[in-house]
């Protein structure tokens, strides 16, 4: 019998792949850790190296030996007490939703002096805690290719929710919606404006 059944649809070119990394969205993912980044001006902001669970596609190209789709999620800088405020409170909220809060909390009691040192503090609770869902947003930036690329951050409110909760907790990402992801403006010659200053780190990685 001529038939389609038990056969799975391609795209056109045949480009039927899973990408290595991920994208905005809301993300099934484990922090497999946190790096302090400095900037030449000085100000640091915290990066979350994060997996998806592990891909089956045959075909799928990992990423330094890890099993899943992975990406780098970066803080705003942290240059004011305000803004150091409010990532500690996201960080608490965090560990509340993976059950690693009173750990990250007893970190205080180390009376660590850099950001540096407080990263590597908690990267074994957050590496060892498990997947939560969390709203990935995004800012686009040129790279030096001319080709475009999206710096990932968490979504200002309502970003995180426990595997209890589920997807369904958080409100899907709306890539037309300024908040979610933050598109380059297009001058006449088509050629991006952007600010070098603090130049995010890609989404796509390459």
């Amino acid at each position: 019998m001529i038939s389609t059944q038990g056969i799975q649809s391609t795209t056109p070119s045949g480009n039927n792949f899973t990408p290595s990394y991920i994208n905005i969205g809301v993300q099934y993912l484990k922090i497999n850790s946190i790096e302090a980044e400095v900037a030449s001006t000085g100000s640091t902001r915290m990066v979350f190296n994060v997996e998806t669970e592990p891909v089956a596609d045959e075909n799928f190209k990992h990423f330094d030996g890890n099993a899943g789709q992975t990406g780098k999620i970066s803080t705003f800088y942290l240059k004011t007490e305000s803004q150091q405020r409010e990532f500690f409170a996201n960080l608490l909220l965090i560990a509340d939703k993976l059950g690693v809060k009173a750990e990250i909390e007893a970190v205080n009691e180390k009376n660590l002096g850099s950001f540096e040192s407080y990263a590597a503090a908690i990267t074994p609770i957050f590496n060892k805690a498990g997947y939560a869902w969390f709203r990935i947003a995004g800012d686009e930036y040129e790279k030096n290719n001319g080709k475009i690329g999206v710096s990932l951050r968490f979504s200002r409110f309502g970003f995180v929710a426990s595997t209890a909760e589920g997807e369904s907790h958080l409100k899907p990402i709306d890539p037309n919606n300024t908040y979610d992801l933050k598109k380059l403006e297009v001058i006449k010659d088509e050629s991006p404006i952007v600010n070098s200053e603090n130049l995010p780190y890609s989404g796509n990685m390459y």
